[in-house]
């Protein structure tokens, strides 16, 4: 019976023992499994956070490139405006379209302008220009007649764009412009094609396209009272911003918010700003960020919790949580490095330079687009000041004081490889005064945002120096002809009198013969520079062909060997073998006479007082000579050892009648000009060149060199006489 007694304490000691072991085993489970639970929601707490972060960041960069992009995008539409309404000032001045007519035949360029037609107040058509280069329809379309009627109607009205059709992929828009004064209606066709392939190339489509295909990003909308605006997804339908209280909350304030939303069967961590432009009406960007990453990180979690439970005492438990957190941390980590690698390469692969400026001055980022404008080839990031890097050299000093009073300028002009660039200039400031630890007043820095506009500038540029060459030549070619015939009875006038009294003079007969001989050598020289005056009028035909310009420039040269020995000047010619190109034989050899002529007369001074007396030499001439073949051009170089040209000279070069001589017309630089630009080529002055003054001439040349070779034997081999 003691025995049995014993046995029996010992079982219930034991079934205490067990009791206590199996409740203190249940109390450290609980324990573990609420600390393991604890640390795996603060976990994916703390990855919720930080996908907020990258996202409100990714958010922040989205709206600021989406504003620079419609200020860009304003910008080109008003450059457009402008030119079209000068074109209708044209028109209302001469009212009707012979010049405009004359121009788009005398060229082979496809203009942007397909045709212009002029209406009266009852909207009857009494004239037109087509361009004889497009396929435009002679008769102006229905559409345009409800315009018309409308501008007529609404007396305060003037001019006016009608876009074209969101189906017509000719993409031709119709500008309107009235005078109320004459009564008259203008209607320009104009081809949008390039500008649409612009606003292609830096709009918000192009954004939204290249964040879309990201696979860290779910959708991108941007959303109006009236409805969705544009999404990067197919969407049915969405609510309405007033049927959706976070939409509300959103646009009654200004900060980011964030939530969980499922769109198209998918949960996505959606970051929605208000937005608000000149463009599109007051609205809402909602970002939505995959949640993948997420769940397979908490799918992992959970795996955990369900082994830690089965073996709950064994130290191989901690050890595997301690290896999972690691995991989680380098999830984390290739998440972050990979949002980070987009970023990086939507920046690197922008059209435009981007740059980030701390408040200290230091750099905080710059792309690879913006070291390649400023020929800056070592990596500044990170540098601490900026204005002491290249950038400081090509950047106005208060580009990041954000002063009113004291704005920067909003373009400048940089030499990128010894080529002139024309830059646009966005900045903003940092706004992060919605960072918590952040005053809103405190300064935070700046981006900076420079965009590339030289082509553009280069076409106005170029129209506008097309427009005054015409409008000149019209004027020229008046006052030639009112100057020949009279000029003609002089020169016959003193022939005669050499002719008639030269033998019969007894006294002053020798200055009687050098006087008339003076008038009609002038005659002759007025004569010439009549003639060239007419050049400017005139547009004969170009004989254009594919020539060797090396060839061409060794004939030239050759030819002149007696004139430079005249004038004592060293001639040098550096020439690339089968540099062919399109040009004009003769027109090349003519424009290349008057640049010689000009870098001679820049060496000559007049012999004493006598305006009748010869020049002499003051200085040995040199002339560099170069014939470089490009990829798709052959460019020809023309250097001297002159004094060279000022910048104010410079700007005025190409103007006709403008010179800085005494006895200058001021045609040479303008004909040459002409001449270039009828064989499709330019003619530019290099003035970055510091020892004298550099010419340019490009000329197109045959992108195939197999094409080339089928040229070659086919070129003019006769020297000119």
């Amino acid at each position: 019976m003691k025995t049995t007694a014993n046995e029996s304490g010992t079982s219930k000691l034991f079934k205490g023992k067990a009791r206590y072991l199996a409740l203190s085993a249940s109390l450290i489970a609980i324990a573990i499994f609420l600390f393991t639970y604890s640390s795996i929601q603060r976990s994916k707490d703390d990855s919720l956070a930080i996908l907020k972060k990258q996202g409100s960041a990714l958010l922040h960069s989205l709206i600021l490139s989406a504003d620079n992009a419609i200020k860009a995008n304003s910008i080109l539409w008003e450059k457009t405006s402008a030119e079209m309404s000068d074109l209708a000032l044209h028109v209302f001045e001469e009212l009707n379209l012979e010049r405009i007519s004359a121009d788009m035949a005398s060229t082979s360029d496809t203009s942007t302008v397909l045709a212009v037609y002029l209406f009266d107040w009852q909207m009857a058509l009494t004239d037109k220009a087509i361009n004889p280069h497009t396929e435009f329809p002679l008769d102006p379309p229905e559409e345009i007649f409800e315009a018309l009627s409308d501008l007529i109607a609404d007396s305060g009205a003037s001019a006016g764009f009608i876009p074209p059709d969101p189906g017509d992929t000719n993409a031709v828009a119709f500008y309107l412009e009235s005078d109320t004064s004459s009564k008259i209606i203008v209607c320009i066709a104009v081809s949008l094609i390039e500008l649409n392939k612009l606003e292609s190339e830096i709009g918000i489509g192009y954004l939204i396209k290249r964040l879309g295909t990201s696979g860290e990003v779910e959708y991108i909308l941007f959303q109006s009272e009236d409805g969705l605006v544009f999404s990067s997804v197919a969407v049915d339908s969405v609510l309405s911003i007033g049927s959706d209280p976070f939409l509300q909350s959103v646009m009654s304030g200004r900060e980011i918010e964030s939530r969980l939303f499922t769109l198209i069967d998918k949960e996505a961590l959606e970051l929605a700003a208000p937005f608000s432009s000149d463009l599109y009406p007051d609205g809402v960007f909602r970002l939505g960020v995959s949640l993948e990453g997420l769940h397979s990180l908490t799918s992992a979690s959970n795996r955990r919790m369900a082994l830690l439970a089965v073996a709950l005492f064994l130290s191989v438990t901690l050890v595997g949580l301690y290896y999972g957190a690691r995991q989680e941390r380098a999830a984390l980590g290739m998440s972050l490095a990979k949002t980070s690698a987009i970023s990086e390469t939507i920046l690197e692969t922008m059209h435009s330079g981007v740059l980030a400026v701390n408040s200290d001055g230091s750099i905080e980022m710059i792309n690879g687009r913006l070291r390649e404008m400023f020929n800056i080839e070592e990596d500044i990031a990170g540098a601490n000041d900026w204005t002491k890097t290249k950038l400081g050299d090509a950047l106005p000093g208060n580009i990041f004081d954000f002063n009113k009073d004291n704005p920067p300028p909003d373009e400048i002009e940089w030499y990128q490889n010894d080529e002139r660039r024309s830059y646009l200039l966005s900045v903003a400031p940092f706004n992060l005064g919605k960072i918590k630890g952040t005053s809103s007043n405190e300064k935070h820095g700046g981006a900076l945002i420079v965009y590339d506009f030289t082509r553009q500038k280069e076409l106005e540029e170029t129209a506008a120096r097309k427009e005054r060459l015409s409008e000149l030549g019209d004027l020229a070619a008046g006052v030639a002809h009112e100057i020949r015939n009279p000029l003609n009875a002089v020169s016959l006038a003193a022939q005669r009198l050499e002719t008639e009294f030269g033998g019969k003079l007894t006294e002053n007969s020798d200055d009687f013969a050098f006087f008339t001989s003076q008038i009609r050598n002038e005659t002759k020289r007025l004569d010439a520079i009549v003639t060239r005056l007419l050049g400017l009028t005139r547009a004969p035909k170009s004989e254009v062909t594919i020539i060797d310009i090396s060839e061409a420039v060794t004939e030239w040269a050759h030819f002149l060997e007696p004139d430079f020995k005249k004038n004592s000047a060293r001639v040098r010619v550096s020439l690339d073998e089968n540099a062919v190109a399109y040009a004009d034989r003769d027109k090349l050899r003519q424009a290349l006479g008057n640049l010689y002529r000009n870098s001679i007369e820049a060496h000559q001074v007049v012999r004493g007082d006598d305006p009748f007396s010869e020049s002499k030499i003051i200085s040995e001439p040199e002339i560099n000579i170069s014939v470089t073949r490009k990829s798709d051009h052959v460019q020809l170089s023309f250097t001297d050892n002159g004094a060279g040209i000022s910048a104010e000279i410079a700007a005025k070069l190409f103007t006709p009648y403008y010179t800085t001589k005494e006895s200058g017309s001021g045609l040479g630089l303008a004909i040459s000009y002409r001449l270039i630009s009828d064989m499709k080529g330019t003619l530019t002055y290099d003035s970055s060149y510091q020892n004298g003054a550099r010419f340019v001439i490009t000329l197109p040349s045959p992108v195939n060199s197999e094409r080339e070779s089928e040229f070659i034997p086919q070129k003019e081999t006769g020297k000119p006489g």
